[in-house]
């Protein structure tokens, strides 16, 4: 197995997130006030703290990755899984490029219309089995799966994790509701970049299938074992069903169908169910337990859900005691070093919060480049927000540190609020493509052994290409907004 220098890049990281902290005083919004406070170092004794933080603000994640690490472990232990992988590939010979680009979209898209995107993981070890088991490089590969979904990101139209914070801070009516969100701008947006990451996939697919030695590639979460002479289409039908209900019970289903009269439509009806009584008795709370209504899943649910789906496989192939423990522990084992760089790539959101979410260098940061102009200016926002983001991983705290300068800059004007959204998403999006803080690229690197410098080798091209797509489009946003 080949060297990565994963932890090197995010110890460097964090460490110049630490001399940072020694250098630039702490800053704080309070009522649209920026309030500057004392330089407040991290010490010795922090960096003992700090990993404890980090554990508990990643653990969500770690949790949700070891799980479905204990589910790929318990489908190998299946004997159909590497049988229905050969299956699937020797249908789709010739037919490989068709199959890169459809799952490219479909990945891009949902990532845009979802979000929560780390749950994509779900789903992502059977594609990528798929992917490398028909020739294709792990960095093809990571470009169609999680390549695809940062792009969705940066074109996000209704992605829990991007547009419902946009819509929250910087909405364009009263309601914070996504019913005014769809604008043409998005769209376009979405589809330059998918066309964009198409075209660079394809390139790098024919290559790849040029290459024979890519075949020979170890594969993550697979074994080849076909112990089993059963049908493999119950396992791949309630596989792909799972994710389907998952990414369901994720989409903001309420914050699009809401209306004034009533804006939680599918949690009413959730607690109407979940209410009904039999002689006064709660029988379907009680039967079921705590379920959160559809649209409001999270990754602990997820992961308890994933939970059911391994007892379901292990009911239908009738997996045997030892096997079950067996293949559990090699998934889990498998997945581990990922909690490694979930921890690592969490380490500067974790100095940041030392003395609050918003309370931090960074803040103090944006407030000095957001001065720079006493009014709104594009180029401002943007740099400000290229910065920002390499410091927090999380959509949600960038967009409440830079809610106040944008707001005071922006005013009540509906088209400069959507330009600031637009600036803040496909930027962050952008960076979160080469952020040693992406808790979904470093996450994707690791699962594929592919170093940091590899990856920056071979897609800074396809950067470029959406850089400037980028700029194209916030041009003539700011022509037609200002």
């Amino acid at each position: 197995m080949k060297k990565n220098n994963l932890l090197k890049i995010l110890l460097i990281t964090f460490f110049i997130a630490v001399f940072l902290s020694w250098v630039i005083p702490v800053g704080e919004y309070d009522n649209a006030t920026f309030i500057s406070g004392n330089i407040t170092p991290v010490g010795l004794f922090d960096l003992t703290l700090i990993p404890l933080t980090v554990f508990d603000l990643a653990l969500p994640s770690i949790v949700f990755m070891l799980v479905v690490g204990g589910l790929y472990g318990i489908i190998n232990k299946t004997g159909v899984y590497n049988k229905m992988i050969n299956d699937i590939t020797s249908k789709l010979k010739g037919k490989e490029l068709r199959l890169l680009i459809i799952m490219t979209l479909v990945f891009g898209i949902l990532s845009s219309l979802v979000g929560l995107n780390l749950a994509f993981f779900f789903i992502i070890p059977l594609i990528a089995t798929i992917f490398l088991s028909l020739g294709f490089s792990k960095i093809t590969t990571m470009l169609a799966t999680i390549g695809s979904i940062l792009v969705g990101m940066m074109g996000s139209i209704y992605g829990t994790d991007i547009s419902y914070y946009l819509n929250r801070y910087l909405s364009h009516n009263s309601d914070y509701t996504y019913n005014t969100s769809i604008f043409p701008d998005r769209i376009i947006l979405l589809i330059l970049l998918l066309f964009l990451l198409v075209m660079f996939i394809l390139h790098r697919g024919k290559n790849d299938l040029k290459n024979s030695k890519n075949k020979n590639d170890e594969i993550p979460l697979y074994e080849k074992n076909d112990s089993s002479k059963k049908s493999w289409k119950p396992l791949f039908i309630i596989l792909i069903a799972s994710f389907v209900l998952i990414l369901i019970g994720s989409f903001k289903w309420d914050d699009v169908l809401g209306t004034n009269a009533n804006p939680t439509p599918f949690l009413d009806f959730y607690e109407k169910i979940m209410g009904t009584e039999v002689n006064g008795f709660p029988i379907v709370s009680s039967i079921l337990g705590t379920i959160p209504a559809i649209g409001y899943w999270n990754l602990p649910f997820i992961s308890v859900f994933t939970l059911f789906i391994i007892i379901l496989f292990v009911i239908i192939y009738k997996i045997k005691g030892n096997a079950i423990l067996e293949g559990f522990e090699t998934g889990i084992k498998s997945n581990a070093k990922l909690i490694l760089y979930i921890i690592g790539s969490n380490l500067v959101l974790a100095i940041l919060f030392k003395n609050g979410a918003t309370s931090n260098f960074v803040t103090t940061i944006v407030e000095y480049l957001m001065n720079i102009s006493d009014k709104f200016n594009t180029i401002i926002l943007s740099f400000t927000t290229i910065v920002s983001s390499f410091f927090y991983n999380n959509f949600s705290v960038l967009v409440d540190t830079l809610y106040t300068p944008t707001v005071i800059l922006t005013g009540a004007t509906v088209e400069l609020r959507f330009l600031a959204s637009i600036v803040i998403q496909t930027l962050y999006g952008l960076v979160m493509f080469i952020a040693p803080t992406s808790v979904l690229l470093i996450t994707g690197l690791g699962y594929f052994n592919i170093s940091y410098k590899e990856w920056f080798k071979n897609i800074w091209k396809l950067l470029l290409q959406l850089f400037i797509v980028v700029v194209l489009l916030l041009i003539i946003v700011t022509i037609f907004s200002m």
